[in-house]
């Protein structure tokens, strides 16, 4: 249970609190009515003292650098999973995300109370995807997430969908795609 705690706290410690940007279309609208907007948190950030191997500590470190922007909203659905969408000015993102996708297949991380590792799968498509399931010191699955990143014009999208409870569905995932679309503010 502490493990699925540090998983969700990670999440929400790379994004912080929610603002909108001006554009046509906005993602509150858009997404299927089964997604509620929700308020992010700021400052719940579990301790992290080792990410290994070295090739993924730069997917965190690019992560944890993308997740300064205040320019964030915050989706739940009844299932229990959690979209959580940004925009970034980092437009080397999705490189290290296409990278990282290629070179670390396990993600360790070390926390006060825990270890968890994280098997990280590429998906093919628009923007870059990785599909990360976290297991605790026991072997027990504690989280499913998709990462995705696309750049647009001027700032790239970075959008997290997060179940700390059942696997993520391809209705999560149509839901990240969605978000991913710079087209639509968030």
């Amino acid at each position: 249970m502490k493990a699925r705690t540090i998983a969700a706290g990670l999440l929400i410690a790379w994004f912080g609190v929610a603002c909108a940007a001006p554009q046509a279309q906005r993602l509150k609208d858009v997404l299927p009515g089964t997604w509620t907007q929700e308020r992010l948190l700021k400052g719940v950030e579990p301790a992290v003292f080792e990410v290994s191997p070295k090739e993924c500590a730069v997917l965190y470190e690019a992560l944890g650098g993308a997740s300064r922007s205040e320019d964030g909203q915050g989706f739940a659905n009844a299932s229990g999973t959690y979209l959580l969408a940004r925009d970034v000015k980092d437009e080397g993102l999705d490189e290290v995300m296409d990278r990282a996708g290629r070179t670390c297949s396990t993600m360790r991380m070390r926390y006060d109370s825990a270890h968890i590792v994280y098997a990280v799968e590429r998906e093919v498509g628009k923007g870059v995807v990785l599909r990360l399931t976290a297991v605790d010191d026991g072997g027990q699955q504690i989280a499913h997430m998709l990462i995705g990143v696309r750049s647009g014009s001027g700032s790239t999208r970075l959008v997290r969908v997060l179940n700390t409870e059942h696997s993520l569905t391809e209705a999560d995932s149509a839901a990240l795609r969605l978000a991913l679309n710079p087209e639509i503010a968030l």
